[in-house]
């Protein structure tokens, strides 16, 4: 049996009318269970991990609205980046858009910050919108607190 988390939507990860493969800096990968806080002029401002409960999960997987694109001809493939402590970048999976969108991508928890990005993508006016969410998931008996 396994237990879910909700799925959570990171907005570092929407795509919105992107038109070219992207490659991401160590600055864009978004941390899943880790809160910030930040001092600007005088304020705090605190930015809330998505998953505070990450390291739990044995499992997770990124799931995808339906697509906008420029045109029905369109080819894309979006891949799911990890980052480790020494700023090296790993490929976790791929997703290549089908007629239903673009199916989700589940991957084993091991790091602690990800990144979605634009990988490929063709066509005669190849633009793509796209939101991503991310929820981990374990066997029951296996996580505790």
């Amino acid at each position: 049996m396994f237990k879910a988390s909700p799925r959570v939507q990171i907005s570092d990860w929407d795509k919105a009318a992107v038109a070219s493969a992207e490659t991401p800096a160590a600055g864009d990968f978004t941390s899943l269970s880790t809160s910030y806080a930040k001092m600007q002029g005088g304020f705090a401002s605190v930015t809330n991990a998505p998953l505070p409960d990450w390291h739990l999960y044995d499992r997770g997987r990124v799931v995808f609205t339906l697509p906008t694109l420029g045109n029905a001809d369109n080819t894309c493939i979006l891949e799911l980046l990890a980052i480790d402590a020494d700023d090296v970048q790993y490929s976790l999976g791929r997703s290549t858009l089908a007629s239903g969108g673009f199916p989700p991508i589940e991957f084993d928890v091991t790091y602690e910050k990800y990144y979605v990005r634009v990988a490929a993508i063709g066509g005669t006016t190849a633009a793509v919108t796209v939101k991503a969410a991310v929820q981990g998931f374990y066997r029951s008996g296996l996580a505790t607190s």
